[in-house]
């Protein structure tokens, strides 16, 4: 019997990946686990005429752990692929997350499997599963390797291309890691051995790198190269069976593993690399997974600068991979419960001192729970007398008990509260028969009785000093005072900057934090009217609408690849859509009107439903008569709205009144704010000069290749770059304005070839 397990099985990698296996006729078991529709995967294969049976599961009642038990080799290509939008660690936090809380599931209830980690970015989610391992104590380096394949494939495919060779003739040994610069192909060492240019090489290696920008450049964002990596999952898979299950010798395969499964080997290759613990490498396979590591040798000098370049990559991913373990609390606990050598040498100590024994007996026990009981009786009781209220130890720590609790049992103790919670530390400790733990208990008695002793004097000392700082503040920050008047009518010439540099040098902490604060709240107050009935809440609103929105955003990228895709943005454009409403028609909440716009904008433009910001701007036309003046909102704001009236007046073809609106809404832009300046540029209505280009290099990417082809008059050039880029200008709605600039490219050319006639 050889049980196969998919988790991750409803995916966009997981789905194909599980039909190839069921089509492996040495697999009599396949287990299908994911969070979403695995079942009905199951069932859709399950029809298949082919040995293997199939069942889904789902992780209601204990799925992961049926779905592992006696599991021989497990394939997880789990968590999601990288879309548009979504930084790096955007994806490493996500799939590092699925990768670990998988990675114990399987060192509980699987450790002897084989384990092919597929789940991106593999570089880092290795270390990670195996670190996790090691935590468990059933880490072996033989049984866990990362699946670079696909870069294999992809090797072999491109290089058929170039020498007009059949694929499955050409190998082409891939090393290094399984993103970018980290992927390292030896065409020096291709076989069947042939010669390639200098050129041919770079560019083979560059599209061996980045070739799965290629899939998600031709799928339009909307996926990844899900198919040929569940072939090159499956392929790897069958050569694990063929070493373990068949026993077949001299298989050779690449693969990112723990350079110590070949401890040997290993040295060789963590030399070459400057120490790294984890790279792919070819290995051979066998029954107990890798039994050999082959060396890396006869490097080119252009394939040993690729080696130095990802290095320092690679050291990075495995650094992120490890720390993500290290800093995780559930398991740095774990990493204290069982790394007990220097424990184990304090018990020793402990017990020769005979006190071990003595914390063992009966009597201590019973003393534990009746001290637990009294300490908790004073605080709790104290707490009830002194009408506090709310959770036991988020309370009594932070209380200064200036009152006395007068009477029985309470006036037993002086100060119950702390004498009462060292009594339940103290049987904590005595219960776990903690030796450490009471030296602690006892310690913090002794603080707590010192504390006690110098409260009064020196919390007396204290209100002294501040009652009167305190009321030297007050006369001089009533509203009635000269100093407040004078400010009220003179805050448009006043410099916070300027106010905070004169509050530290002649006050002291905190109360120049105070008064400069104050000020601030006065000039706000008076330009901004804040205290309108109900405008206090509009801060409120706009964040949770903000935050609403863009959590939103990432459930519906993470969950695009399931059968029913949710539709969680629509549900918060309607949300942000009440709030506009409100402050479009309450007077009080009218300042909310260009910052619940400008949200809506950004939400329609995502969905692709722009008509209805023409909605919005119906709405803000409605409600003008009474709106505050658009300049006296935050500039943000102002810029946003600015922008997006633009760009809907560009997609009416309303070009003048586009350009004023987006030369408006740049000039107010930072110079610090980049970004925001490219995005205006791209839909004006002129191409950018060579020295706005030399600033953005966004805009110099879209838009050096058409500048060029028009001053050369070279229309060829022109409708290349136009087809190159087609994508791209079609996302940001400027390909047909882009176009019609082809007409000025053909003049330049009629011009040439006019002056050539004559």
């Amino acid at each position: 019997m050889v049980k196969a397990v998919v988790l991750g099985a409803a995916g966009g990698i997981g789905q194909p990946l599980s039909l190839l296996l069921k089509l492996n006729h040495d697999i009599t078991e396949l287990a299908l686990y994911d969070i979403v529709n695995s079942q009905g995967v199951a069932a859709d294969l399950a029809h298949i005429d082919t040995p293997a049976k199939v069942t889904g599961y789902l992780p209601p009642n204990n799925g992961l752990q049926s779905a592992l038990t006696g599991a021989h080799l497990i394939l997880i290509p789990a968590g999601v692929p990288r879309k548009p939008g979504m930084t790096r660690d955007d994806l490493f936090k996500i799939n590092a997350g699925i990768v670990k809380d998988l990675a114990a599931s399987i060192a509980q209830n699987a450790p002897k499997a084989f384990v092919l980690i597929i789940s991106n970015p593999v570089n880092s989610t290795v270390p990670i599963f195996a670190e996790v391992l090691k935590k468990y104590k059933v880490f072996d380096p033989k049984r866990l390797m990362g699946v670079t394949t696909l870069d294999l494939v992809r090797a072999s495919t491109f290089a058929s291309e170039v020498l007009g060779a059949d694929p499955r003739e050409v190998r082409v040994p891939v090393i290094g890691g399984h993103s970018g610069v980290t992927i390292i192909p030896l065409l020096s060492q291709a076989k069947p051995s042939c010669t390639f240019t200098q050129d041919q090489i770079e560019t083979l290696t560059n599209r061996i790198q980045f070739g799965g920008d290629e899939v998600v450049k031709a799928k339009d964002g909307s996926g990844s190269a899900t198919l040929s990596m569940a072939h090159a999952g499956a392929r790897f898979a069958s050569r694990i069976l063929d070493a373990t299950i068949k026993k077949a010798p001299g298989i050779t395969e690449c693969c990112y593993i723990n350079l110590d499964a070949d401890e040997k080997c290993g040295i060789q290759i963590k030399n070459t690399t400057e120490n790294l613990e984890y790279f792919s490498v070819s290995v051979e396979l066998g029954p107990e997974g890798i039994s050999k590591i082959y060396p890396i040798e006869n490097l080119s000098r252009y394939e040993e600068k690729l080696l130095k370049d990802a290095i320092p990559e690679l050291r990075g991913n495995i650094t992120k991979g490890i720390t993500f373990i290290s800093e995780d609390s559930k398991f740095t606990q774990y990493k204290h419960i069982h790394e007990n050598e220097k424990t184990k040498s304090q018990d020793d100590l402990v017990v020769s001192l005979g006190v071990n024994d003595l914390l063992q007996n009966d009597i201590i026990k019973v003393i534990a729970i009746i001290l637990f009981f009294v300490g908790n009786i004073f605080v709790l009781s104290s707490m009830y007398a002194l009408g506090i209220t709310g959770t036991y130890l988020g309370d009594y720590f932070g209380i200064l008990m200036d009152e006395r609790v007068i009477c029985f049992p309470f006036n037993v103790l002086e100060n119950p509260m702390y004498h009462g919670s060292s009594m339940v530390f103290l049987a904590t400790s005595l219960w776990y028969s903690s030796p450490a733990g009471i030296i602690l208990t006892i310690w913090v008695f002794i603080l707590y009785s010192i504390a006690l002793q110098l409260e009064g004097p020196f919390t007396a000392m204290i209100y002294d000093k501040q009652q009167e700082s305190g009321s030297q503040i007050a006369e001089l920050l009533t509203i009635r005072a000269p100093f407040i008047q004078s400010l009220a009518s003179n805050c448009d010439k006043i410099s916070i900057r300027k106010l905070e540099i004169d509050a530290k040098r002649t006050l002291e902490q905190p109360w120049n934090e105070f008064v400069v604060l104050y000020v601030k709240v006065i000039i706000s107050m008076t330009f901004q009217n804040i205290l309108t009935l109900s405008r206090w809440s509009l801060p409120i609103l706009y964040v949770l609408d903000y935050d609403l929105r863009l959590l939103a955003i990432k459930s519906d990228l993470i969950f695009m690849m399931t059968e029913k895709p949710p539709k969680n943005l629509e549900i918060a454009a309607r949300a942000i859509n009440k709030s506009f409403s409100i402050c479009s028609l309450g007077v009080s909440r009218k300042w909310g009107t260009y910052y619940f716009a400008g949200l809506l904008f950004k939400t329609y433009f995502k969905l692709k439903q722009q008509n209805l910001c023409k909605n919005v701007m119906r709405s803000i036309k409605a409600a003008s008569v009474d709106l505050p003046p658009f300049e006296r909102f935050p500039k943000a704001h102002q810029v946003t709205y600015l922008y997006y009236h633009g760009l809907l007046l560009f997609l009416d073809a309303e070009y003048n009144l586009a350009e004023e609106k987006l030369v408006a809404a740049f000039r107010m832009c930072p110079k610090s704010n980049k970004k925001n300046k490219e995005l205006i540029w791209i839909i004006r209505g002129i191409l950018p000069s060579t020295e706005i280009l030399s600033r953005y290099s966004r805009l110099n990417k879209l838009y050096k290749p058409f500048i060029d082809s028009i001053r050369e008059g070279n229309v060829k050039n022109f409708d290349d770059a136009l087809v190159m880029n087609e994508i791209k200008l079609v996302s940001q709605n400027t390909f047909l304005t882009v176009e019609l600039a082809r007409e000025i490219a053909m003049k330049v050319l009629f011009k040439k070839v006019i002056k050539l006639r004559w």
